[in-house]
């Protein structure tokens, strides 16, 4: 179940918080000097921060996984 929930979770974040929107927006305030927080996230994009918190997460994962490959 547990299981299950998480992948809902990933999902719902996903959608609502694109990775091709959320990449670019951390890129530029990275160009700033500065991190994204999920506060930041949540207010741009107009969710809940534990759904901005799931996407930053999937975006790290993206992003790792294309330079291991």
């Amino acid at each position: 179940i547990v299981r299950e929930e998480n992948r809902i979770h990933r999902e719902v974040a996903l959608r609502l918080v694109p990775l091709a929107e959320l990449g670019p927006m951390v890129d530029r305030v990275a160009d700033l000097g500065h991190g994204v927080t999920a506060a930041e996230v949540a207010e741009e994009f107009e969710v809940p921060q534990v759904v901005a918190s799931q996407a930053l997460r999937q975006l790290e994962i993206t992003r790792t996984r294309r330079m291991s490959a």
